[in-house]
């Protein structure tokens, strides 16, 4: 049986991520490295996940695993995390999505960490479609001159 191997080339994912910018104009991009990048291995390379403000992850130990490479922006895990993570959450600054009531009863209780509900989402979601029909409103209210 033969070894399987992969190259990914450094270069070539940066002209990617900057192509991917240039696509989506001024939005935040947050790559998900879970499960070891795929199987590539970016998230071993601190210094190409340094260049997002937040990436995410599948779960806690994952990203406990990118805090001790040195990672120090936001991360957020993809999976519902138990209650006996909540320490590894908030001693870690992670971010997690709340779906459970017992949790989210126990994460209150210590006050110090960020998450995201359902609602908060909606919310993301409302504001930008607000600010989407004011850019298309001025848009519309553009007068040109000798037009």
């Amino acid at each position: 049986m033969r070894a399987t191997y992969m190259e990914v080339n450094i270069d070539n994912f940066n002209h990617n991520i900057d192509e991917i910018k240039k696509y989506v104009g001024n939005k935040e991009l947050m790559p998900v490295i879970k499960a070891n990048g795929y199987g590539t291995y970016i998230n071993k390379r601190i210094d190409i996940i340094n260049k997002f403000n937040i990436v995410c992850v599948a779960t806690i130990d994952e990203g406990v695993d990118l805090r001790s490479k040195g990672y120090k922006k936001d991360i957020f895990i993809l999976n519902p995390p138990y209650i006996d993570e909540i320490d590894l959450v908030l001693d870690n600054n992670l971010i997690v999505g709340i779906s459970d009531i017992t949790f989210t009863k126990e994460l209150i209780k210590k006050r110090r960490q960020r998450y995201f509900t359902g609602e908060d989402i909606d919310m993301f979601r409302e504001r930008e479609q607000e600010n989407r029909q004011k850019k298309d409103r001025n848009i519309c209210d553009t007068h040109i001159d000798g037009a």
